[in-house]
């Protein structure tokens, strides 16, 4: 069942402009051949990566939001339960607008909320294609009225 907004509320808008974690850089870096080992270069690629995520979330935030805001459901035990959370979500979108790389980085406390969350993500790719991979973190806040 589909949640309305008069159900959930849902913190898409505050998007992180926050570049990477070393740990995301060296991913993205690595799976586009950009990394070769030596602190600077991945560095440097982090560094551009961070900063076409950066263009990418500007000029694509909203197509993003909603088409996530249009494939998530609020489950029907949380519903139930009372149950409300937020959930962190990292994920990289690659040249073809697919998602790879989706993980939950703070997790709601309900698991049937993180897992929503990340199969809200995952129905709505392909996103618009980047010129090279971005990465993306997004709240999303489940909360009942």
């Amino acid at each position: 069942m589909t949640a309305t907004n008069t159900e959930m509320l849902v913190g898409l808008e505050s998007v992180k402009d926050t570049p990477p974690d070393s740990n995301d850089a060296s991913a993205a870096s690595a799976n586009h051949g950009q990394a070769t080992g030596a602190t600077s270069d991945a560095t440097e690629a982090g560094d551009a990566t961070a900063t076409v995520s950066a263009e990418y979330r500007r000029a694509n935030f909203a197509v993003i939001r909603d088409s996530i805001l249009g494939n998530l459901r609020y489950p029907v035990l949380a519903r139930r339960k009372g149950w409300s959370g937020q959930v962190e979500v990292a994920f990289l979108i690659a040249p073809d607008g697919n998602v790879s790389e989706l993980r939950i980085k703070a997790s709601s406390g309900f698991a049937v909320l993180d897992d929503q969350a990340v199969a809200a993500i995952r129905r709505s790719a392909p996103f618009p294609p980047p010129r090279m991979a971005a990465l993306l973190v997004m709240p999303i806040t489940f909360q009942l009225d």
